[in-house]
């Protein structure tokens, strides 16, 4: 399996792929979760007060969502024919600014999400490749099955 930063991702695509993103992301580490407590209440193993056991169950799903989300990004700028520059650096402006002011930082991720949503895709072929519509999950949020 690996991550897919190279094709396009149509509108009906990429409103799927945000909102399946956290789920799949977030319902297995729960899962783990509710696993490794059961066990730890089962055998008082004090597992659930270490804190790197702690710091697993808070950071991992984070950085597997912001890697989900970036594959996603990319190649919703690809398929109106951008370069990838663009969401790295709209990514970085928008955790900026949700760090100075949440409201503000809320607001314009709310307003770049429409303007993904909503922008129409370049239909013909461009060189980043034809438009693609996905029909399994896993392709649409990026991962790809090979």
């Amino acid at each position: 399996m690996k991550i897919n930063y190279k094709d396009r991702l149509g509108r009906k695509d990429f409103i799927i792929a945000i909102i399946l993103t956290p789920i799949i992301v977030w319902i297995p580490i729960f899962v783990l979760w509710a696993v490794v407590s059961l066990i730890d209440t089962i055998f008082a193993l004090m597992l659930s007060t270490s804190g790197i056991l702690s710091l697993f169950f808070i950071v991992a799903p984070i950085v597997a969502s912001g890697i989900l989300s970036l594959s996603i990004l990319v190649r919703r700028h690809h398929d109106l024919n951008q370069s990838w520059v663009i969401p790295v650096i709209i990514a970085f402006v928008l955790l900026v600014l949700s760090s100075i002011d949440k409201g503000i930082g809320g607001l314009m991720s709310f307003v770049y999400f429409l303007y993904l949503a909503f922008s129409k895709s370049v239909n013909e072929g461009n060189k980043y490749g034809k438009p693609i519509s996905y029909k399994n999950v896993w392709e649409k949020i990026g991962i790809i099955k090979k």
